[in-house]
């Protein structure tokens, strides 16, 4: 995951959306700078949580979740079924080249005038391991800061390579 942040960020910010995607799930935090572009697009209050299907244990569900249902409004021309497939793949890098996500972020770049965010750290997805360990939640946005601070301490102290 590092590598494809890499690809389109500096490094401090591939290892922050590396850690909280260790914490979140694999892309979430690319999938919570998608949900928050549909949230923006669609006037919908999404949470940007990186999951953009429900899910029943590991498996996604049937039901439709909010992020799918604002994509569909978003896409009304695009098939619902397509737009399906292309979420189910939400947990690869093969999310970001598919139709679904080129057309929403053509969208956004063509009604905002901005340029489609790569990551964003995810909200939610507290890690219930830790209030037993630590006595607090720890969110994705927790181990980001707490990741790069010491990458940071690290590098100042060993130096690049």
């Amino acid at each position: 995951i590092y590598r494809f942040y890499r690809r389109y960020l500096p490094p401090a910010e591939a290892v922050q959306y590396t850690t909280a995607d260790y914490n979140g799930g694999e892309f979430s935090s690319r999938n919570a700078a998608f949900q928050e572009q549909v949230a923006l697009l669609s006037g919908r209050a999404l949470v940007l949580d990186g999951d953009l299907l429900a899910y029943q244990g590991d498996l996604p569900a049937e039901r439709v979740s909010n992020t799918e249902v604002a994509v569909i409004g978003l896409l009304s021309g695009y098939a619902a079924p397509r737009i399906r497939q292309d979420l189910l793949l939400e947990k690869t890098e093969a999310f970001s080249h598919t139709r679904t996500a080129r057309l929403v972020c053509a969208r956004f770049q063509r009604q905002t005038g901005r340029e489609c965010s790569v990551a964003t750290v995810p909200l939610g997805a507290t890690n219930p391991v830790a209030r037993v360990k630590l006595g607090r939640d720890y969110t994705p946005a927790n181990y980001a800061r707490a990741t790069v601070r010491r990458w940071e301490e690290n590098l100042a102290r060993f130096g690049p390579g």
